[in-house]
């Protein structure tokens, strides 16, 4: 049968495809990943977008986070200010 599931149900990567797609579903249907708090989302919500860049970290649980990769973009920041500056 092709449709059978290679992922053992109790594999974390069986309930994290489960997540993900219950995330897509739910942001097809009302334009919001996580519009309420469901426990197969671990009732997170999924923040705005806003000026501190916060996330969703998709893995074995959810992660609510804050500025991905800040030391990366702090330095991008210097050398910018850097490259033109130096006139």
């Amino acid at each position: 049968n092709r449709f059978r599931n290679p992922v053992p149900i109790n594999d974390h990567a069986f309930v994290v495809r489960r997540r993900f797609l219950r995330m897509i579903i739910n942001f097809a249907w009302t334009g919001n990943p996580t519009p309420a708090r469901e426990n197969i989302l671990q009732n997170i919500r999924w923040p705005q977008v806003s000026d501190d860049l916060d996330y969703l970290e998709i893995g074995e649980n959810l992660v609510v986070g804050t500025h991905p990769n800040k030391e990366r973009f702090d330095f991008g920041g210097i050398l910018t200010c850097l490259l033109y500056t130096s006139d």
